[in-house]
């Protein structure tokens, strides 16, 4: 009787594990057996999902909640990061390849880029890190010219932080992020300092990070 009631137990678990194994669970992607290769930047909408940039399949993945993917967008280039506005346009900056600023629909479809001569960032310029605040201007960090560009999201500067604009200079900035007031927070590897900044430019208070004794 005990070993029926053992092999009982075995078959309901093995039943559950396969039930588990089939509710569309995440799929590993840090090889060529996943679904990307290479994830780089993300981030996630108000109904979570989430935006994953790859490097080796050149583009973004969106994934629902539960794993299933929902949109590929190509792209030539290197997308390191992404974000979304309130209408749900996807914004990708990238270096090598088509470096730049690109801006997508909901649905994927190219909307336009802004980079080189139109909105001052120069050709051969790599974007390292794109955010938007809460009235939909993209700031986008370009570490190759130590700056911060503040962009409409028609894609029209509207001013620049570092060497080129009023905050700074920047010795290596690295990454930059907005809180729920949209103060600016830089992160600058060769000064080892962490930096805050009002939406109107002015820097409000600074951190020095040591390194621990």
């Amino acid at each position: 009787m005990r070993g029926k009631i053992i092999v009982i137990a075995v078959f309901v678990l093995f039943f559950c594990l396969a039930g588990l194994a089939s509710a569309e669970p995440y799929q590993i992607i840090s090889d060529n057996k996943g679904i990307a290769v290479y994830p780089h930047g993300f981030c996630l909408d108000k109904e979570g999902n989430i935006y994953v940039t790859t490097y080796y399949a050149n583009g973004l993945i969106k994934l629902s909640p539960k794993g299933k993917v929902l949109l590929r967008i190509p792209l030539k280039g290197w997308p390191n990061s992404v974000d979304i506005d309130k209408e749900g346009n996807i914004y990708m900056g990238t270096s090598f390849g088509i470096q730049g600023v690109h801006k997508y629909s909901p649905e994927g479809a190219r909307k336009f880029d802004f980079f080189d001569h139109t909105n001052s960032i120069k050709t051969g310029e790599s974007v390292s890190r794109v955010v938007l605040d809460a009235e939909d201007n993209i700031y986008v960090l370009l570490p190759r010219s130590k700056t911060v560009r503040k962009y409409k999201k028609t894609g029209e500067l509207i001013k620049g932080f570092g060497n080129s604009g009023v905050l700074g200079p920047f010795t290596n900035p690295r990454d930059i992020v907005l809180d729920a007031n949209d103060n600016l927070y830089l992160s600058d590897s060769a000064t080892n300092r962490i930096s805050k900044f009002d939406k109107d430019g002015k820097k409000v208070k600074e951190v020095a990070i040591n390194n621990p004794t």
